[in-house]
């Protein structure tokens, strides 16, 4: 009996025991599982400005963003052309946002993992902060980087091209052709994949340019102290233009001037132009929904040709090839666009040597009969 009455109480202790270990480890368990839910990514909106539409994932359509809204994992925001916000992310970070713009923050599952935006259409610029371990922002053509700490990432909507820009820290521009790594005061561009043979090109490092750090100085006050000192110590040189050099007149009265060779010719000079553009003809109307194959004839061996597209308002995109030809789409436009465009010829250092004459062409809109989704949302559509 008193053996017996010995093994119950151990048994009854023992249980007691094990029932307040797995008590306790519940309790360590919901701690934790409180302390993941209190360090969840998330971004508050601020200064809002224009037009600015904000979608949670369990949400179908858009809504106009106020301030102090909260966007989470899987939260998508747009603005229309005024329109302009500040994203405050929980790790420190902040994130500025263009007019035209469209992304969506995808917060990382693991917490070391830096968090990810998808940009589909505009601009934002990124800013660290101290806790911001860095950032990916997806894109269309490839995957722009920063580690630290002020990035801007700018993606075409007709193009699809997209310009990274590191203004302080370290940052890359990849795609599946190559990888660039670059740092403060430099940019790289990511191209679009080829139309015809679906092929990326390398990204390369370019220094960045006065224009660059006056978008910095026009959308994030953040900037502006490390923007400034960008602007001052810019060399003095002038950038290369499309603007051809003519050979200058002699001054001799005795020797005349030599005839410009084939290399330097523009139109206009008696010889013909040095670039003929093929196609699309002089006021075409083209396809909207197919790519639009520009194809031009060249009598100067370049090392590399741009393409220069130039909207009614002045705005202008650029292609590089070493082609006389290049496809690229439009389908992206909502409304008809009359297009003017020309081609430069440069040579292995990147000297303008010629410039073709100016052509014309209309895209249209898009046809009822065959829609197809844009990559850039309608701004209007935003409730």
């Amino acid at each position: 009996m008193g053996v017996s009455l010995l093994g119950a109480h151990i048994t009854s202790s023992w249980r007691r025991s094990w029932l307040g270990w797995i008590l306790i480890l519940s309790l360590i368990l919901s701690g934790c599982q409180a302390d993941n839910a209190d360090s969840a990514l998330t971004a508050s909106l601020s200064e809002l400005e224009g037009m600015v539409g904000i979608k949670s994932p369990e949400n179908a359509d858009f809504s106009p963003a106020a301030a102090d809204a909260v966007l989470t994992d899987q939260g998508q925001i747009r603005t229309g052309g005024d329109g302009r916000a500040r994203l405050d992310l929980s790790n420190g970070a902040v994130i500025r946002v263009s007019p035209v713009s469209f992304f969506e923050l995808v917060v990382s599952v693991d917490g070391h993992q830096a968090p990810q935006i998808k940009l589909e259409a505009g601009r934002i610029f990124v800013i660290l902060g101290s806790a911001s371990q860095g950032m990916d922002v997806e894109t269309p053509s490839g995957v722009a980087t920063v580690r630290g700490s002020f990035m801007m990432v700018e993606v075409n909507p007709i193009a699809r091209d997209v310009g990274v820009t590191c203004l302080e820290g370290h940052c890359e521009a990849s795609n599946p052709a190559g990888k660039a790594q670059f740092t403060a005061g430099e940019k790289s561009m990511l191209l679009h994949r080829d139309p015809a043979t679906g092929e990326y090109s390398a990204p390369g490092v370019q220094p960045m340019e006065k224009g660059d750090y006056d978008l910095w100085l026009a959308e994030s006050p953040e900037a502006l102290a490390l923007a400034q000192h960008g602007l001052a110590s810019l060399s003095e040189s002038p950038a290369a233009t499309f603007t051809p050099t003519k050979q200058p007149a002699s001054t001799s009265s005795e020797t005349p001037a030599a005839s410009p060779t084939v290399g330097t010719t523009v139109a206009g000079e008696g010889l013909g132009p040095c670039i003929s553009l093929v196609s699309p003809a002089e006021g075409a109307i083209v396809d909207h929904n197919n790519p639009v194959n520009f194809q031009w004839t060249s009598r100067v061996e370049a090392a590399q040709y741009v393409l220069k597209l130039s909207y009614p308002d002045g705005t202008t995109v650029s292609f590089e090839t070493t082609e006389t030809q290049i496809a690229r789409y439009f389908d992206s436009l909502l409304s008809a666009v009359n297009f003017s465009w020309e081609v430069a010829a440069l040579d292995a250092d990147g000297n303008t040597m010629c410039i073709s004459p100016t052509g014309t062409f209309i895209k249209p809109e898009p046809q009822p009969t065959r829609q197809k989704e844009s990559i850039l949302p309608t701004p209007t559509r935003i409730r």
